[in-house]
């Protein structure tokens, strides 16, 4: 049993290692993704606010569907959406009925 126990324990550490070695070789790659999901959300939806005047309920479900975020706020006024995200923050605002929504 014990004999089992130090193998398992072995394959668990090479794993993390393997895990750490792949992370710090992709670092500028996972780090240059986080802002893509707030800037992803507040795109989707702003377009989905004020380019297609669909409810703020079916556009949070639209757009969370597969990026998930910590917090959100609709402004009103300067019809724009701020989202956060990994740790990172996006704002997209409407422009016009020509261009829609961009990032800031």
């Amino acid at each position: 049993m014990k004999k089992f126990m130090k193998i398992l324990v072995m394959i668990l550490v090479i794993i993390v290692i393997i895990i750490g070695i792949v992370t710090i070789t992709n670092w500028n790659d996972i780090n240059n993704f986080r802002p893509m999901v707030s800037g992803a959300f507040s795109k989707f939806m702003c377009s989905c606010l004020f380019v297609e005047q669909r409810t703020e309920e079916q556009c949070l479900q639209w757009s969370k569907l597969d990026l998930p975020v910590s917090s959100y706020s609709v402004n009103q006024n300067e019809k724009s959406v701020t989202a956060s995200a990994l740790g990172k923050t996006s704002k997209a605002s409407y422009t016009n009925e020509r261009f829609g929504c961009t990032l800031q």
